[in-house]
């Protein structure tokens, strides 16, 4: 008997496993945001992995994203010119609902966690860093499509509003493009 339930244990637990489909995607993109502090627009680039499994492969997905985003911007104030880089270090839950069927699917995503940000100010006769982190809330659509069974491009635009302690508590926009695997 207990063999029996061992065995049966073991077969419901397998069946479980295999009625989940994992997804890995490697994304990268063009990121736009504002600065708070100095009323200025920056843009940079964005590189993002995302793990994401699909229950029973149903319509809705689980997610945990993270990366490196980096922007960049100069203002000029009168004879001086300061360059802000911005490097910030975003880790969320990304639940999201797919649309669609066979090739082509739809996606909406949601963003909810964590960032860490590092600012550096260069300027003609100063240099200064700060650090800082925040809650991180956002969404976002796109694309997912097929070109074999378990390799996929995604594409997407993202929005996420980051809140820092004394730089950045602003929107930042993401046009993204990556490479997704099932498994």
């Amino acid at each position: 008997m207990k063999i029996t339930i061992l065995l049966l244990s073991l077969l419901l637990v397998g069946m479980l496993g295999k009625a989940q489909q994992n997804m890995f995607t490697i994304e990268g993109g063009w990121v736009l945001a504002d600065l708070e502090e100095v009323n200025t627009g920056m843009n940079g680039w964005r590189i993002a992995g995302l793990y994401e499994f699909n229950p029973y492969e149903g319509k809705v997905t689980h997610g945990i994203s993270f990366g490196y985003v980096n922007m960049k911007t100069e203002v000029t104030s009168g004879q001086s010119t300061t360059e802000y880089v911005l490097g910030n270090f975003p880790i969320y839950y990304a639940p999201g609902l797919l649309l669609g069927e066979d090739n082509f699917k739809f996606q909406l995503k949601g963003a909810l966690g964590w960032q860490f940000s590092n600012l550096h100010r260069y300027g003609s006769v100063f240099e200064s860093k700060s650090n800082s982190g925040g809650l991180t809330l956002g969404a976002g659509a796109g694309g997912l499509y097929l070109i074999q069974p378990t390799v996929f491009f995604n594409f997407g635009y993202e929005f996420l509003w980051m809140n820092n302690s004394y730089y950045l508590d602003q929107y930042m926009h993401s046009i993204k493009l990556g490479l997704g695997f099932k498994f």
